[in-house]
């Protein structure tokens, strides 16, 4: 399976959840077990954003909503940084939405269809769409060109 580039924004919400899963680690290693297991939630959440997951796409959006109504209860202070972690991390995986739901490859892969005599234009062989010239990788799918 060829290796999809990961979008540029979606760095920043990986950046963002890494920080976090840090700061969770530490509060979970000042005495507090329940933050333990919210690190660990949000290292195999990051793994799978990085591997372009479709379930951690969705566990994105929920952990960011179930974050947020948590978070009401600890006053205003506590709910803004909640606003403004869970902005950095889930505003990027949403515009990067392409990434995570890429068209499937059929079993043995899409052949391209064949091209005209004397064109040059190229076709991606899993989605079909025309690729600018010389494109290594699909902007649509991330598919290997």
């Amino acid at each position: 399976m060829p290796v999809r580039p990961i979008p540029a924004p979606l760095w920043i919400g990986l950046g963002a959840l890494a920080l976090i899963t840090v700061a969770t680690l530490f509060n979970g290693l000042m005495g507090r077990p329940v933050y333990l297991v919210a690190a660990v939630l949000d290292a195999v959440l990051l793994v799978g954003l990085y591997r372009g997951r479709r379930w951690a796409y969705v566990l994105t959006i929920v952990f960011a909503v179930l974050g947020t109504l948590f978070s009401v209860r600890g006053g205003p202070t506590m709910l803004c940084s909640v606003l403004v972690a869970n902005g950095l991390v889930l505003l990027p995986v949403l515009v990067c939405k392409s990434y995570f739901f890429a068209p499937p490859v059929p079993p043995g892969g899409a052949q391209a269809p064949p091209a005209a005599p004397g064109s040059s234009t190229l076709s991606c062989s899993r989605c079909g769409r025309t690729l600018p010239d010389a494109a290594q990788f699909c902007p649509a799918c991330g598919a290997e060109s």
